[in-house]
């Protein structure tokens, strides 16, 4: 009698455990599981694909990384966040110029002076000083990345002769698809360091844009090395119909920096300080099919120097690039344009 009852009463039990064991396994499960979408990269070919599938070595800085740090130059992260790029520095603001300056970029070892090895573009388009080919790292602010791309190794079968030990793409960030939003920031340190940040974004049917103002200025540990720099950037978007995007982009950064040179060493006609204007725009018609893409884009790049040497020049570069991508049968994909 007692068998007949313990039975059945085991069996429910044991029942009851392994149905609400695969209850609690099936929810911890489902909560569990995490999925990691791959970083996704146009820097090593001008079409999206995911990092992993990419030939290149190519390293990418994200947002998060860059909003977790205290960088206050796109340099100073690409230094610290991409293995073997390095760039060299003198103050916690202002790089400057010329031979002495610091500012070098050197990927996998290859850099130069002036730095005209390894090459920056902002969303694509190439970004440097028209005169001597090189970029000048103070015209570029960390406030307005969305992420940074940096290839290393050659690019030039892509890029041109500029991109000899690497590529440098500086993706700003994307424009809003709804709603406004302002973001505000004020920082005060040593030195009489001042970063102030100013930053709008909205969207309104078919039309987005997005507008920064940025101040940056310090005195410097040492006599004679004060930097300050202002910068505007505007940025604004139009979406002609579901294939086709309408873009401008444009910048402008007006510095001054001092730099006093190495210390207890006296230069002969050592200048020892500048001012600097920089200018930046860009036209994008961009397009989108289920089986191409591409980008019609008109750029210019153009600035002013004084430094205190004597030497005054101004300098304008201009292009346009023009390319459109294919996807074949059977996961081929090719690309087809000119720059």
């Amino acid at each position: 009698m007692v068998r007949k009852i313990f039975t059945p009463f085991l069996l429910t039990m044991i029942c009851l455990f392994i149905s609400s064991s695969a209850a609690i396994s099936k929810e911890t499960i489902s909560d569990s599981v995490k999925y990691y979408f791959e970083p996704i990269t146009v820097t090593g070919q001008r079409y999206s694909m995911p990092l992993k599938n990419t030939a290149s070595s190519i390293s990418i800085i994200s947002d998060l990384e860059i909003s977790t740090t205290n960088f206050v130059n796109p340099a100073d992260a690409i230094s610290y966040l991409a293995p073997s790029v390095f760039t060299t520095r003198r103050n916690n603001f202002g790089y400057g110029v010329a031979v002495l300056a610091a500012g070098s970029i050197s990927i996998r070892g290859i850099s130069g002076k002036p730095n005209s090895e390894n090459l920056v573009l902002i969303d694509g388009r190439p970004d440097f000083q028209g005169i001597f080919s090189h970029p000048l790292n103070d015209a570029y602010l960390i406030d307005n990345i969305d992420h940074i791309e940096v290839l290393r190794g050659p690019g030039s079968a892509i890029y041109g002769t500029n991109a000899l030990g690497g590529v440098i793409n500086i993706i700003t960030k994307k424009l809003p698809e709804t709603g406004f939003k302002t973001n505000a920031r004020f920082e005060y340190g040593s030195f009489n360091t001042k970063r102030v940040v100013l930053q709008n974004s909205g969207a309104l049917g078919k039309f987005s844009y997005f507008v920064s103002a940025s101040l940056n200025s310090t005195d410097t540990h040492r006599e004679n090395g004060s930097f300050s720099g202002k910068n505007v950037t505007t940025k604004l978007g139009y979406k002609l119909n579901e294939h086709f995007k309408l873009t401008f982009s444009g910048s402008t950064t007006p510095y001054t920096f001092n730099d006093p040179g190495p210390e207890n060493i006296a230069l002969n006609g050592y200048f020892d300080h500048g001012k600097i204007l920089r200018n930046s725009m860009d036209l994008t018609l961009a397009n989108n099919f289920s089986r191409s893409d591409g980008t019609i884009k008109l750029h210019a790049n153009f600035g002013h120097h004084e430094l205190s040497d004597g030497w005054v020049s101004d300098d304008q570069t201009a292009g346009v690039i023009i390319f459109q991508n294919f996807n074949l049968p059977k996961d081929f994909k090719t690309t087809i344009g000119i720059d």
